[in-house]
């Protein structure tokens, strides 16, 4: 009876477990915050009071406010008054590109308890990371009544407006750090987990390995956060154009 009690205690600390699968969908906003929703990168499309729709291109979501006047000077003054707000900087630009960022991968796990611990194999596969994105940018309403020259002054501001945002998908879609990141979820090969019999250990499993994503994730997004601000503030955000070589060849 010793004898067997004593390999009882011996199985039971190396207790092995049967592989389990898992899919395993991860959403936040630019700010690191978690995003709770059932529909995976899929972007809440806000609303807005221009008649034109918002426009899914190549991926980006572009929505528009209205802007009004018959002169350019008066169309810049309707766009400093009606685009959106900057909370951060407590000022209104004539654009904005909002972004999320959703990751999701196949995670296969094993297991045995030893020593208090569960000691966890682990595969990630499948991992994908894509951003969300929306622009938003100004639109003449159908009241406006430009001159010529001043709808080509207008139209031109407009296309260095697109340059500029179109610079910041440029830096959220930059292949370098999402690699990176998605090289480091790849490569989460084992965890160390104290064992609490109270809780399931695939779950257990589970919820480490999200929490191991999670602070990967957040890394990129403070990394593409990071030159997204670096971008605005040495362009002035767009006031500089001239600005936009330099800081791409750092």
């Amino acid at each position: 009876m010793a004898y067997q009690r004593i390999l009882i205690v011996f199985i039971a600390s190396f207790m092995l477990s049967s592989p389990a699968f898992a899919t395993v969908f991860q959403y936040f906003d630019e700010e690191g915050t978690l995003i709770v929703t059932d529909n995976p990168f899929g972007i809440k499309k806000s609303r807005t009071s221009d008649s034109r729709q918002p426009v899914n291109q190549g991926g980006i979501i572009y929505e528009y406010y209205p802007v009004s006047g018959n002169t350019f000077a008066e169309i810049m003054s309707s766009t400093n008054v009606r685009g959106p707000l900057d909370v951060k900087d407590n000022r209104r630009y004539a654009g904005q590109t909002r972004w999320n960022m959703g990751w999701t991968y196949r995670l296969e796990s094993s297991y045995r308890i030893e020593d208090g611990n569960i000691i966890a194999a682990l595969n990630v596969s499948d991992v994908e990371i894509r951003p969300d994105i929306r622009i938003l940018l100004p639109a003449l309403s159908e009241d406006a009544a430009p001159a010529l020259h001043d709808r080509r002054l207008w139209e031109g501001f407009f296309q260095g407006l697109l340059e500029h945002e179109h610079d910041h998908v440029r830096l959220i879609k930059d292949p370098l750090p999402v690699g990176s990141a998605l090289q480091k979820i790849s490569g989460i090969r084992s965890l160390v987990i104290p064992y609490d019999p109270a809780y399931a250990p695939d779950e257990v499993i589970k919820n480490a390995v999200e929490a191991e994503t999670a602070r990967i994730g957040h890394d990129l997004l403070k990394e593409i956060k990071k030159r997204n601000d670096e971008y605005d503030r040495l362009t002035e955000h767009g006031l500089k154009p001239e600005k936009r070589v330099v800081f791409f060849q750092n």
